[in-house]
This record gives C-alpha cells, sequence and structure tokens, in this order.
C-alpha cells in the first residue's frame, strides 16, 4: 500500500474525527466516533484520494506504451500463429505495472 494513501487516510480520519486507524488484511479500519468496535473506512474516502490524483506525463507514457505492446503482440500472434508475443508482451506489461506503482508513490 502507498505510503501516500496511507497517509491520506489518516488524515481523512483526523478531520472526520475517526481514531487509531490500522490497516489489517489490505483494508483500512478505524474506530468512527463514539463507536466501540472498528469500522473500514468508507469507500468514499478511499475513492476520494483516487479521484483526487492526477497522472503524470511519465505515467501516462508508461501506459500508452504497454497497450501499444498489447496491441502489437495480438496482431503479431495473429499473424505468426506463435504465442511468444503475447508472452514477451505480458512480461513487458507487468513490468509497467511495477514502475507505474513506483511513480504513483
Amino acid at each position: 500500500m502507498p505510503k501516500v494513501l496511507q497517509s491520506y487516510i489518516q488524515q481523512w480520519c483526523h478531520e472526520h474525527g475517526w481514531t487509531d486507524l490500522f490497516v489489517e488484511q489490505r483494508q483500512f479500519w478505524a474506530f468512527p466516533p463514539g463507536a466501540v468496535l472498528p469500522m473500514p473506512i468508507p469507500a468514499h474516502a478511499i475513492e476520494g484520494y483516487y479521484s483526487s490524483q492526477e497522472s503524470s506525463g511519465a505515467a501516462k507514457l508508461v501506459s500508452l506504451v504497454a497497450i501499444g505492446v498489447a496491441l502489437g503482440a495480438i496482431l503479431l500472434t495473429m499473424f505468426t500463429f506463435s504465442p511468444i508475443p503475447l508472452i514477451l508482451a505480458f512480461c513487458f506489461c507487468a513490468i509497467a505495472v511495477a514502475v507505474l506503482e513506483e511513480i504513483s508513490l
């Protein structure tokens, strides 16, 4: 989980009176105001983080290149009757996703 997301949720909890934020099984939990049991952080709070983030130029470029490589691999596979271009495109796209995750941190 990106640290930026965790700090955004921490700030959201502070603004709305939620306390003792923790992460369990990739889900944010906290105590709402006046509650004795922790509740999952509402989805609209997490969606607010993603809607406030804008993709950088590098992230857009990596995404477009990955889509182009995938489409090119599909066409090349159809013409050569070989799955190798798809395998290579899958490897490239997996690396592109890792790069995108690093860029968004």
